[in-house]
């Protein structure tokens, strides 16, 4: 493994993360206190997953055919664009923001990950994978709070402070994204029928985006009735973003129990036990630290589905020598569920409050699981037979 890579990368990676999350959750209660509807909050919110679904058909196979650095560089630029656009507070400029927002998101990510699954051994793959999301969702607990305390004291300081970080990373990033450039042979279509067609890949069709479907509730129905059923503040939604992502601290454990145990167990259980556990979120709204605690329960859930996703996906890329390509596959599959998600959102806002939210993407994360069970049997006799 290349250890100094690894860290450059890792390093990256977290600054990124903790502009993403001095934003993102004070975005719902912000657009809202500009006088916008929950139903139309959640729909400007569906733009996010529904440009990542196009833009990673693209950027997977951009990210395996030319170089990193400057394509990191771009991306960059582009979500301090979008922030800006936040902060100027009209609505074309908040929609044109989520656009370039998710382009941005979606570039990052998909570089950064698959860059540095190539760089890590397949026997230690779980643990070092875990260890870089854990340094993320350090930062994904630090920002919230940051976050929270800097919009309650000046809000256009938030932005300001995520838009400066930005042009930093942009100045300092180093080539440690290099990349031996290949032919570039975009076939977004292609690739999306060989995901599904793939037999070890086609669970994940299911089960990505039943997992991302339960994002809305995160970053929109829990700030919501933060702000408006509980009267507390931007501090109080940052609390509960971090109480959330600091679940995914543990991943660098998990990672370990996965390099062990396997990564379809551990994926099942994660995804059954968010479901589970959403069930449970309405009964502790009304008081706060029993809140906190289910929160981080979801997020030990979720962080169990994700270093065993991000796991199983790259052995199978690495196999067929696309990392970027699948993973820009699996991006657009996993994102129907977002987007499905805040579209639904708006429309149970809509029907009877935020409320039912809860009980009905349970009951989708929980029939989603049971499904992608059935499909990874066949998987695992396949394995069995060879």
């Amino acid at each position: 493994m290349n250890t100094t890579q690894y860290w450059r990368l890792t390093g990256l990676s977290t600054a990124h993360i903790f502009v993403v999350s001095l934003i993102l959750p004070i975005l719902a209660p912000y657009f809202s206190e500009l006088g916008y509807s929950e139903q139309w909050i959640s729909w400007v919110f569906a733009l996010f997953p529904f440009t990542m679904i196009l833009a990673s058909l693209y950027v997977g196979e951009l990210s395996d055919a030319i170089g990193r650095s400057w394509a990191i560089r771009i991306a960059l630029l582009l979500s301090a664009l979008a922030y800006g656009l936040y902060w100027q507070a009209s609505t074309p400029g908040i929609i044109l923001g989520r656009i370039l927002d998710a382009i941005s998101y979606t570039a990052i990510t998909i570089l950064l990950i698959a860059k540095i699954q190539t760089v890590l051994d397949t026997p230690t793959r779980a643990k070092y994978t875990g260890i870089f999301t854990s340094c993320k969702d350090f930062a994904h607990i630090i920002a919230p709070l940051a976050g929270g305390w800097l919009a309650e004291k000046y809000f256009g300081a938030t932005f300001l402070v995520a838009i400066l970080i930005l042009f930093i990373l942009v100045f300092f990033l180093r080539n440690a994204t290099q990349h031996q450039k290949k032919p570039i042979d975009i076939h977004p279509i292609n690739n999306l029928l060989a995901f599904i067609t793939h037999k070890k890949l086609r669970p994940l069709t299911i089960l990505g985006p039943v997992t991302n479907a339960a994002i809305p509730i995160i970053t929109v129905a829990l700030p919501l009735i933060i702000l408006q059923e509980l009267e507390m503040g931007y501090v109080a939604i940052g609390a509960a973003t971090s109480a959330f992502m600091a679940g995914h601290i543990l991943q660098f454990l998990i990672g370990t129990l996965i390099d062990k145990y396997g990564t379809i167990p551990f994926m099942l259980l994660g995804a059954a036990s968010m479901g589970s556990l959403l069930f449970l979120l309405p009964y502790s709204i009304h008081y706060y630290p029993g809140l906190l605690l289910l929160l981080f329960g979801f997020g030990v859930a979720a962080a169990m589905w994700n270093t065993a996703a991000l796991s199983y996906i790259a052995e199978e890329g690495i196999k067929e020598k696309k990392q970027g390509a699948i993973w820009g596959a699996y991006v657009s599959y996993a994102k129907i569920g977002d987007t499905v998600g805040y579209l639904l959102l708006g429309i149970i806002v809509s029907i009877g409050g935020l409320g039912g939210a809860f009980f009905v993407f349970g009951s989708i994360l929980l029939l989603g699981t049971g499904i992608s069970s059935y499909l990874f049997i066949q998987v695992m006799r396949i394995d069995e037979k060879k």
